[in-house]
């Protein structure tokens, strides 16, 4: 599914964390997964780390691709590269 004008990208709303970081981790197995999106959810929740790193991607209300980036002392950063949904053009990616 594509559309000429592209997805919309978006910061995630809290209702959104646990979908868009399932995706940002979907390359893990499945109960490694479940487990760093558990404590990656956590994280957020006490203020560990900032969800404002998390951007998704949206066609519509769908989200279609998501990335996470986490500051880190020293003037670094962790970052999982954006994913997209396996329908989805690997434009979304890139963008």
């Amino acid at each position: 599914m594509s559309s000429a004008a592209g997805p919309s990208i978006d910061a995630v709303s809290p209702g959104q964390h646990a979908e868009a970081l399932r995706l940002v981790f979907s390359r893990m197995p499945a109960d490694a997964r479940a487990s760093q999106v558990e404590q990656t959810l956590a994280a957020i929740a006490s203020g560990e780390v900032s969800s404002g790193g998390l951007l998704i991607a949206q066609r519509g209300r769908r989200l279609v691709g998501a990335v996470f980036s986490h500051p880190q002392p020293g003037k670094t950063a962790a970052l999982w590269a954006p994913r997209a949904v396996a329908d989805e053009p690997p434009e979304t990616a890139a963008r």
